[in-house]
């Protein structure tokens, strides 16, 4: 979508009042321009997303947003800030009993600790993560997991084992990095 034709949408949710509508589109928006590499703007959609999705009191709004806003800071390396969004997301997602989401976002905390070098908090993570994963019978999950699994070995000074994982989630038929 252009940016005229998003403003457009935008405005009309804008005149109508609904601004948990609004609130979606930005999400939604944001998602595009990330996924199409614009990740200033997708960034910038999902904060404007956030804040009313935060008035509002949208619980599950929130926390996919936040959980897209932690999943960016994290693949930015920005780990602090992706703590924030994602401890967040999870308090969020436990609420509603979300569980696939408490999944993911179990799998990035594990990527997000042990890029804090913070092993004993990863592997807290790492396992609740797995089983999760499994339950859920989700590839997309149990790949994200191994990704994440593959972290912690390496910061726990663990080469071999992170080569293993490696290749496991190489071989899985869902990557996700």
């Amino acid at each position: 979508a252009s940016k005229i034709a998003e403003d457009e949408y935008l405005r009309v949710f804008e005149k109508m009042g609904d601004r948990l509508g609004l609130a979606h589109m930005l999400q939604h928006f944001g998602f595009v321009r990330y996924h199409a590499g614009n990740l200033a703007a997708g960034t910038e959609y999902w904060l404007k997303s956030l804040q009313i999705t935060r008035q509002l009191g949208a619980i599950s709004h929130s926390a996919f947003t936040l959980l897209n806003l932690g999943i960016d800071a994290a693949i930015q390396n920005n780990y602090p800030e992706a703590l924030e969004y994602l401890t967040e997301s999870d308090d969020l997602f436990r609420k509603l009993k979300n569980e696939p989401k408490i999944a993911h976002v179990a799998a990035m905390l594990v990527i997000t600790y042990s890029g804090l070098d913070d092993a004993e908090n990863a592997h807290k993570f790492l396992s609740e993560a797995l089983p999760r994963a499994r339950h859920l019978n989700c590839q997309f999950l149990m790949s994200l997991s191994l990704t994440g699994a593959v972290a912690y070995r390496l910061i726990t000074d663990d080469p071999e084992g992170a080569a293993v994982l490696m290749g496991v989630v190489d071989n899985y038929p869902y990557t996700t990095w």
